[in-house]
Formats: structure tokens, C-alpha cells, sequence
């Protein structure tokens, strides 16, 4: 394996643990007031709908690489530093997927709209 796939896990893992801590600080602190929400679902909704489809294709794709790398990997470091890389990206995935949702059932309660499939993600 050469020696700058060493470095992929590592710098997925680094950014998967960057991105946990900012959907937790989502999580607790949300995005949009009820009055933002109320206001306008394409200033408030819609961006963030569209940044969590792009996390969603970011942090899939990324995941995907490091499940390839760890069965490629030949040592045990490389491979477990691999493995948890993905599992940070899961965690990513499910946590930027919650706080869509939650979002989006306040965005309906308070404007009485459908957002569709999958919570308006597909």
C-alpha cells in the first residue's frame, strides 16, 4: 500500500470526529428560531436539507473508502485505525440524519407542510 493511503484513515477519522462534534452542537443548539422557520422554509429548510444530502454522499463515500482500505491493509494498526474511521463516518451519517429529521418535523409543525419522502432528503 503506499505510503499516503496510510494517511487516509487517519484524515477521515480527524474530520468524521470534526463533523461529530459540530451535529452534536446542532443537536443541542438548533439551527433556525420558530420564527425563521415560520418565515421562510427555502432560507431555513431547503440549506439545510441540501447540506445534509452533501454530507450524506460526503460521509458514505468516505466510509466506503476507509471499509476498502481495511481489507486491503496488511497490518493491524493500519486496519483498525480503517475500521474506525468508517465507524466515525456511520455515527457522522446517522447524527446529520437525526438532526434532519428533527428539524424537519419543527419546520412541518410549525408551517403545516408535507416535506416528502425521507423526511424531503430524496
Amino acid at each position: 500500500m503506499p505510503p499516503f493511503a496510510r494517511l487516509i484513515p487517519w484524515m477521515v477519522l480527524a474530520f468524521s470526529l470534526a463533523a461529530i462534534a459540530l451535529g452534536l452542537y446542532e443537536w443541542s443548539n438548533p439551527p433556525f428560531s420558530d420564527e425563521q422557520l415560520k418565515a421562510s422554509t427555502a432560507d431555513t429548510w431547503e440549506v439545510a436539507a441540501s447540506t445534509t444530502r452533501v454530507f450524506v454522499v460526503v460521509f458514505f463515500g468516505l466510509g466506503g473508502i476507509c471499509v476498502a482500505l481495511a481489507r486491503k491493509a496488511t497490518d493491524i494498526i493500519m486496519q483498525r485505525a480503517s475500521f474506525a474511521a468508517a465507524a466515525a463516518c456511520l455515527v457522522t451519517l446517522m447524527l446529520f440524519v437525526h438532526n434532519h429529521v428533527e428539524l424537519t418535523q419543527r419546520a412541518a409543525n410549525l408551517t403545516g407542510q408535507d416535506f416528502g419522502l425521507f423526511y424531503g432528503l430524496l
